[in-house]
């Protein structure tokens, strides 16, 4: 996958955003989608050492058609992150108050999904401290259908968090699935078309009330 994505000059990231892309648009068959990343927030230099979180959200709108290769949907894929990534400083939230489109929008109402790409966590050395990571369970999923990916050096997992009002355990274990088949269509099969793609189960248009809003 990583070499894939080296060849296609795209990130990791991008490639899996472009996978989110394909299986929204195989639930819902809407071409206009809004996938979210989650961003650590540090892109200047002047924060990078001060404490505090910074976690900001970054809107990424891709138009996704059924006659698309893989290869295409990952091409346009990085093409929007390139661009969004040169405008993540703008305030999304002021943005939305100047489009004034309606008091109840909000990034979430926008979003299809959310993805989280998260980097390999760093040793922290403090002279007189002992410092060990502590896991924090996830209880609670803050949107209806986020996918946390954590890369390692020899591989990455792939954690899905959902509302358990919206999904039970059987649909999201489908989606697993299913999103996994599609990343392999990517890297072995890359001029498959977004319909051409088997998945396990054939999604029900009448999931998309869940699946992608």
């Amino acid at each position: 996958l990583r070499r894939y994505a080296e060849g296609e000059r795209a990130s990791l990231g991008v490639v899996l955003y472009a996978a989110c892309s394909v299986l929204l648009h195989r639930y819902t068959g809407r071409e206009d989608l809004v996938v979210g990343e989650v961003l650590a927030g540090r892109n200047r230099a002047e924060i990078e050492r001060t404490i505090g979180c910074f976690v900001g959200a970054l809107p990424l709108r891709v138009h996704v058609s059924g006659d698309l290769t893989l290869q295409e949907v990952v091409q346009r894929a990085r093409e929007v992150t390139v661009t969004a990534y040169s405008h993540q400083d703008l305030p999304i939230d002021a943005m939305l108050d100047q489009l004034d489109l309606g008091p109840d929008t909000s990034i979430s109402s926008l979003i299809d999904m959310w993805l989280d790409v998260r980097t390999p966590p760093a040793q922290l050395e403090v002279p007189g401290l002992r410092i060990v990571p502590e896991p924090m369970p996830s209880s609670l999923a803050p949107s209806p259908l986020t996918l946390g990916a954590d890369p390692a050096a020899d591989r990455f997992c792939l954690q899905w968090l959902y509302m358990t009002e919206l999904f039970d355990h059987e649909t999201v274990v489908t989606l697993a699935g299913q999103f996994e088949r599609i990343l392999h269509d990517i890297v072995a099969a890359p001029q498959t078309t977004v319909d051409q793609v088997r998945l396990d189960r054939e999604p029900d248009r009448s999931e998309e009330r869940r699946v992608g809003k």
